[in-house]
């Protein structure tokens, strides 16, 4: 099951490498250049239709039913939009904790003396939670 996902493994980052990779093809943690343009337009554009949720519910207001089956849909986007928007608004100590995560990794792994077994079954075990 875990072979096709191989791609995303980064040797730089051997225990985040996928979940950086996931972060970056989302549009969550950004590079310099179009690529965090477009992803922040894309934000841009989850915001609105927020946004375009809220009016509908002042339209909605007097059918209740409708009302609160449309509130929970708004406060999910609502929750997942600030959240990415966060991610991104903090993305340098965001960056910088991944980055502290996976150098703490290396040093483990050259204490170990390069054998690092604990770590390699830490990481399996961290593929089978978070993917």
């Amino acid at each position: 099951m875990f072979r096709n996902l191989e791609g995303l493994e980064d040797p730089e980052h051997p225990l985040l490498g996928p979940n950086r990779r996931g972060l970056r093809l989302a549009g969550m943690l950004q590079g310099a250049g179009g690529g965090g343009r477009a992803a922040r337009a894309v934000h841009l554009l989850a915001t609105l239709f927020v946004l375009s949720q809220y009016a509908e519910l002042w339209l909605l207001r007097r059918d209740l039913g409708l009302a609160l089956r449309n509130l929970s849909i708004t406060m999910l986007s609502t929750v997942c939009v600030v959240k990415a928007w966060t991610f991104v608004g903090w993305q340098r100590d965001w960056t910088d904790i991944l980055d502290s995560i996976s150098r703490k990794e290396r040093e483990q792994r050259a204490r170990r003396g390069g054998g690092g077994r604990l770590v390699d079954q830490y990481i399996r075990y961290s593929r089978v939670v978070t993917l």
